[in-house]
């Protein structure tokens, strides 16, 4: 298995209602602008975390195993300062989608440290940043 890699992407749930209007979800404006680096799995389906109970500042890091085909697997709550926070973004992220790495052209299991930060839940719905 790879060593730690740190999904290096920067997400925003629940921009403003305005600028969500002009994308197609917040989920793919996140999967659009998601950095593309070696050794680091590429999301390819997304749910954002349920907001519900969660406060602005809100924080958890998760780390979890993207297998060979591209599944979140044993998810865990590296730290939070909210267990509704961690609670939703796990349940988030098992339905999430990988594109593997890959090391000479065959899939291989990646560990990742996924941190996520409530900017604003309260207004407009999810608002996270996940990078």
């Amino acid at each position: 298995m790879k060593a730690v890699k740190k999904l290096v992407s920067m997400l925003s749930l629940g921009a403003l209602i305005s600028t969500a209007a002009f994308a197609a979800s917040v989920e793919d404006s996140y999967l659009a602008t998601a950095k593309r680096e070696a050794g680091v799995p590429v999301p390819v389906s997304v749910t954002a975390p349920d907001s519900y109970g969660v406060g602005a500042g809100s924080k958890a890091y998760l780390t979890f195993v993207v297998d060979e085909q591209g599944v979140p697997q044993n998810i865990a709550v590296k730290s939070t300062n909210s267990e509704a926070l961690a609670a939703n973004a796990v349940k988030a992220v098992a339905s999430w989608r990988f594109e593997p790495v890959t090391v000479d052209g065959k899939a291989v299991a990646t560990k990742v440290t996924l941190p996520i930060v409530a900017k604003n839940p309260e207004f407009g719905g999810s608002r996270f940043a996940m990078n």
